[in-house]
């Protein structure tokens, strides 16, 4: 796979989305997910994208929604990405997942997934997750899940509920032999947009960071045999140390959006990521052009050229090469545009501008 000044010649990553229906209508949700809203590809249309994306090269291939256990064919999906993907995940809320379903799953050849764990406690995770209970079905899904011998990533969104929970977060993933805790900072599309409530403050947020941060040091190097391994956003590593970057690192490279990472919705629609795809930023559908088609044409490398951090308020800050002029997703729901003139609010109090 070879290295362009501001892409990749493939998407290392592509994201799929099985389906936007969901069992839960969660807080944070960044695609409002719930109904199923679109035509869905076919299994045979599944089938070619794979065969195209290997053909590309990719190299993850993950599966996600909305929840894609409410298809019936995933598992048909999973075995046949299995063997043409060096990785291959999928990422639930654990309602579905009963010893049935995760029999399933092992046996269509799935070695890893993601479960959602917004909180420590069914008190504060159910509230996120909008539905009672959904704290329980998350640790059996997970419990399931590591008994079968499933690598298990744990995926918490910091929120104003749950900021305080990091460290037992963390000590509750561990317990359950959890391999990998990931940790990601609240995005302000979809519901995560309108429920504003849910974000926390600077000093909450900062205060979360630095936890994740003193705990990322201490597991650098973990794995699966000495211990749990904790991976944060970048964007929350910055809130904890709000420094200029050092070293060389790509000024045309704002994101992974279209430059390392692809996302396919799940009417075939082709875009830099799922949030942006959900704002309307599209690069085409792979029912009409080849997806290598889309990556390599003129839409995508218009986007690669909307770099934030060289626009607006960002352009002059000595901070843009280590925030890189913040989420792009969340600047284009708050400004309705790229290179917008202030930058985005997820750095407010931070940027110096």
């Amino acid at each position: 796979m070879a290295f362009h000044r501001n892409h990749l010649s493939a998407p290392e990553t592509v994201f799929f989305e099985v389906t936007s229906a969901c069992t839960y209508r969660c807080r944070h949700c960044f695609g409002s997910y719930g109904r199923e809203t679109d035509a869905s590809l076919s299994l045979d249309e599944q089938y070619r994208m794979v065969r195209q994306l290997q053909n590309m090269r990719v190299f993850r291939f993950i599966m996600g929604g909305g929840e894609p256990l409410l298809s019936e064919t995933v598992d048909d999906l999973v075995a046949y990405a299995h063997d043409r993907f060096p990785f291959v995940s999928l990422s639930t809320n654990g309602h579905l997942a009963d010893s049935r379903r995760v029999e399933r799953l092992k046996n269509s050849g799935l070695k890893n997934v993601q479960v959602s764990l917004d909180g420590s406690s069914s008190t504060t995770h159910d509230a996120i997750r909008n539905f009672p209970g959904a704290f329980e079905k998350a640790l059996s899904a997970i419990r399931r899940f590591v008994d079968s011998g499933f690598r298990v990533m744990t995926s918490t969104v910091i929120t104003a509920l749950n900021a305080e929970e990091i460290a037992s977060v963390i000590e509750l993933a561990e317990s359950l032999g959890v391999a990998e805790a990931k940790f990601l900072p609240l995005g302000i599309t979809g519901r995560g947009k309108v429920n504003e409530q849910l974000h926390p403050s600077l000093d909450v947020t900062r205060k979360a960071a630095c936890e994740l941060y003193s705990r990322l040091v201490d597991s650098a190097g973990k794995d699966e045999i000495r211990g749990l391994k904790i991976s944060v956003n970048p964007r929350l590593w910055f809130k904890a140390r709000p420094e200029p970057a050092q070293g060389a690192i790509s000024r045309n490279w704002d994101c992974e959006a279209v430059r390392s990472t692809l996302g396919i919705l799940q009417d075939g629609t082709v875009v830099p990521c799922v949030p942006l795809g959900k704002l309307g930023v599209t690069l085409g559908s792979l029912r009409q052009d080849a997806i290598e088609d889309l990556w390599l044409g003129e839409k995508a490398m218009a986007l690669r050229s909307h770099v934030n951090m060289h626009h607006g308020a960002c352009a002059g800050c000595e901070l843009r090469y280590a925030c890189r002029g913040g989420c792009k997703a969340n600047v284009m729901a708050r400004h309705g545009r790229f290179g917008a003139p202030f930058p985005d609010e997820d750095m407010a109090g931070i940027c110096p501008q």
